[in-house]
């Protein structure tokens, strides 16, 4: 079983190197970035509908929990889908805790298990449904450049929907496992106690990992690195073609 858990996971950083090398590689990436697509530094999120994309009842929370409480503070609608239920019945209550606490008032559960999403028709198909209903303004959903296997295969399932749905709005990918290449930068500083007690609601995590201090350390270093408080969120931000152009090879 070891070694077979050890192939797979050697497996999953092939996956991810190989995808990570087709975007650095990328010449619209580096057009884009050249003709002016920097770093901004956002007071607050674009206003709108809010569709948050999470792999596991957590990553919404560790990768934009801020921006989502900035979000419900200014009475924008926010719908979190989680697509997995995280492996055990108490992921779901400690994800409900958490969007309580972030004044999310909207939560979709597909309930896969961890690993075991379906790149299929179907979740593409629901997928676009949900994106049609929501009418998100802007969509968080984890970076393509992510090395967790699922946080990549949602990237990929949201890449085939976005071809499916008309969809104007801002793409926003946030970090989790690693991070991005952030051209925007989200203080949180006003609302950072409420992000979090949100991550201290996923107590079941935080007994595997330190989730608490490596995200918050995260965000320390956002803004630390830019001078805009003492935590930022950061996210790389497109629309919907040149999002469709950089991840067409991945």
């Amino acid at each position: 079983m070891f070694m077979l858990n050890h192939i797979n996971k050697l497996k999953d950083n092939a996956l991810h190197l190989n995808s990570l090398r087709k975007f650095v590689t990328n010449k619209t990436f580096f057009n884009a970035i050249r003709v002016g697509f920097k770093l901004k530094i956002l007071t607050k999120p674009l206003s709108g509908n809010v569709l948050v994309l999470s792999p596991h009842p957590d990553d919404d929370v560790f990768g934009c929990g801020g921006t989502i409480k900035i979000h419900t503070e200014s009475n924008d609608s926010v719908t979190v889908l989680y697509f997995t239920n995280g492996g055990n019945k108490s992921r779901r209550f400690e994800a409900e805790q958490a969007c309580q606490l972030l004044g999310v008032k909207k939560t979709i559960f597909w309930n896969y298990d961890d690993n075991q999403i379906k790149d299929s028709k179907k979740t593409v198909e629901d997928l676009v449904e949900i994106i049609s209903k929501t009418n998100p303004k802007t969509i968080y959903v984890p970076s393509f450049t992510d090395p967790h296997p699922d946080h990549f295969l949602v990237s990929l399932i949201f890449r085939r929907s976005l071809e499916k749905v008309i969809f104007t709005g801002q793409i926003f990918s946030y970090e989790v496992w690693q991070p991005v290449y952030a051209n925007r930068l989200i203080c949180i500083d006003s609302v950072v106690n409420s992000k979090k007690e949100a991550i201290k609601a996923h107590e079941s995590q935080l007994n595997n990992r330190s989730y608490y201090f490596a995200i918050l350390g995260l965000n320390k270093y956002r803004a630390g690195m830019h001078s805009i408080g003492e935590y930022a969120e950061g996210f790389f931000a497109c629309n919907k073609e040149l999002y469709l152009e950089l991840t067409k090879n991945i």
